[in-house]
């Protein structure tokens, strides 16, 4: 069986060989042990480029990358650079397809829009859509994304010819779309998480942890805001940006006891999230479902998060933490006041742990077989790992 797969995750050549975005990159490893061969179709960027601190190496052996041009950007001349290469991209992906039993294409991006709309070109083969972002954006969010995105929705929403996974459930969605959970967490990660969480108690001021991209989209300078009005906490963050030292200066006005850890590796974010009680991700960006909610999750922290995309519908399922909207700085307080009374904190970081479970790799790729079976008729031999 040979699954072939398109996304826009720029890869880099190192050393130990190509590198890609870390989490992107343990999900398709894992995804890997239910196929044979699996062929990857990204961009990889020139020689002279270095690999960021989140990238991390592909592990499995039957994966393979076949490079794409890296196109994309802002301006007219990077939407006309993508058209440019257009054309040799979907002759590759015609050939990949020719070989494989599957497709699948990661979303949005404009690299998924140019296969989504030529699919009646190619050829036929079961074709499974992941959209990562925001299936139903609404408000601030819904202004702030790209004309692109909101194509890619409607097309996958109304043509029921492929399988389409989303984070959340909502009303309307035709019996192609199915909501997914985003894994992140293998079985040794569970493991020490849980082992963390049960020692972890609240008896005194809470350690707050932010992890993404310092910029205001994701809700850096609001963070360290909402610490700011909490008496004696503590506030982690982990992330980098062109604006980090612009958030250092804030924290140094506001008198917040932050540290700015700058990108680390899983090894050194666990070590964060085995110390840390609240996860604060005040994001205005397209969510769909972070993965650092789930990973902190699994080590007992309980998040407060913004009300966007299916945040607040799979936090209130599994009854652990709260969200609100981003710019509602008093309602994360609030929450971080209620949620961190001893008892009730030693609840939710349990319900926490508990929920992390099913954002296991395990969960994810028997939720994959299961999707294959019941949509395509497509038996996947069961993984190592289920």
């Amino acid at each position: 069986m040979r699954l072939v797969i398109l996304s826009h995750t720029p890869h880099y050549r190192t050393d130990l060989g190509v590198a890609g975005w870390g989490p992107t990159v343990r999900e398709l490893d894992h995804l890997a042990t239910l196929w044979k061969r699996v062929v990857h179709m990204a961009p990889l960027a020139p020689d002279v480029e270095d690999a960021p601190p989140s990238s991390r190496t592909y592990r499995a052996a039957n994966l393979r990358l076949r490079p794409l041009v890296p196109t994309g950007g802002d301006g007219l001349s990077a939407k006309l650079g993508i058209l440019a290469h257009a054309p040799a991209m979907l002759a590759a992906l015609a050939d990949e397809i020719t070989r494989a039993d599957a497709v699948h294409v990661r979303a949005p991006a404009n690299v998924a829009a140019l296969a989504i709309a030529a699919r009646p070109l190619l050829p036929t083969r079961p074709w499974w859509v992941k959209y990562a972002g925001n299936w139903r954006p609404a408000g601030e969010t819904a202004r702030r994304e790209a004309a692109s995105y909101r194509w890619q929705r409607r097309r996958l929403a109304v043509d029921r010819g492929w399988a389409v996974t989303v984070n959340g459930r909502f009303p309307g969605d035709g019996p192609h779309t199915r909501a997914f959970l985003n894994p992140s967490l293998d079985d040794d990660d569970l493991e020490r998480g849980g082992r963390a969480a049960a020692a972890k108690i609240l008896d005194g001021p809470p350690r707050l942890l932010f992890v993404g991209r310092l910029d205001n989209a994701k809700g850096a300078g609001r963070a360290l805001e909402i610490a700011a009005g909490l008496p004696h906490v503590r506030l982690d963050m982990a992330g980098d940006g062109p604006q980090r030292g612009r958030f250092e200066a804030l924290a140094e006005r506001l008198g917040v006891k932050a540290r700015f850890h700058g990108w680390l590796d899983r090894t050194a974010l666990d070590g964060l999230y085995a110390r840390a009680h609240f996860m604060l991700l005040p994001s205005l960006a397209s969510e769909g479902w972070p993965k650092v909610l789930s990973e902190a999750m699994a080590w007992g922290v309980v998040p407060v998060a913004s009300d966007i995309s299916a945040i607040p519908s799979i936090l209130a399922d599994f009854g652990v933490g709260a969200a609100h909207p981003a710019r509602d700085l008093d309602a994360f307080r609030a929450a971080i006041q209620r949620l961190g009374e001893p008892e009730r904190f030693a609840d939710q970081s349990r319900r926490a742990t508990r929920a992390a479970r099913n954002f296991s790799y395990r969960h994810y790729l028997e939720a994959v077989r299961r999707l294959f079976r019941e949509r395509f008729d497509l038996p996947l031999p069961a993984s190592p790992e289920v």
